[in-house]
């Protein structure tokens, strides 16, 4: 898993080097916006949340780190389709394959719903079904409802705010070198 992680992390990297080139009008914008001004977009955000339970405590175990890397192709003025591949920790390294749907709210908002599968080692253990509200696609809340397949929680909400486009570029920056040197460090399993 460690190797799935790091290689995700080396892969987007690119992203940081062409990621302001983006964004003409009426093409694949960096920062996603309706149409007419952008057809496709690309979805780089970072997030953090915790888990809503009656026992959360601000340990490993409640909390999530995450990043997400996308695209998306609107269909339609105000409406987008497309996903993400997204990594990060809760309770253990994860992988989580998103696909998304987006509806623009006028004037600078807007509403995502996003099922996903997340793959932990070995094997397929949650399903997700996320909610999120963007603010011009820099930054926003969400919320997750997870279903656990293995059955250590049949049912978990977690809720967090996230950032994107440059400021999920950043924060992904930070993450992926604060992951990379946790690689480095970290005992090996």
């Amino acid at each position: 898993m460690r190797r799935v992680l790091a290689a995700v992390t080396v892969l987007g990297l690119p992203l940081l080097a062409t990621g302001p080139a983006w964004g003409q009008a009426g093409g694949a914008c960096y920062r996603g916006r309706p149409q007419p001004a952008c057809r496709s977009f690309w979805l780089t955000e970072a997030e953090v949340g915790i888990a809503l339970t009656q026992r959360t405590r601000l340990t490993g175990e409640d909390m999530r780190l995450g990043i997400e890397l996308g695209w998306m192709h609107a269909i339609g003025e105000r409406s987008a389709v497309g996903g993400g591949v997204a990594i990060g920790h809760d309770r253990n390294e994860y992988l989580s394959l998103r696909p998304r749907y987006r509806r623009w709210l006028p004037p600078i908002w807007a509403l995502d719903l996003s099922p996903g599968v997340r793959w932990t080692p070995g094997r397929i253990e949650v399903v997700e079904a996320r909610a999120a509200l963007h603010w011009r696609d820099l930054g926003g809340v969400w919320t997750e409802v997870d279903f656990d397949l293995a059955g250590l929680d049949r049912t978990r909400w977690l809720a967090g705010v996230k950032t994107g486009a440059q400021a999920g570029l950043a924060s992904y920056a930070i993450g992926a070198v604060t992951f990379l040197i946790y690689l480095v460090a970290s005992p090996r399993d």
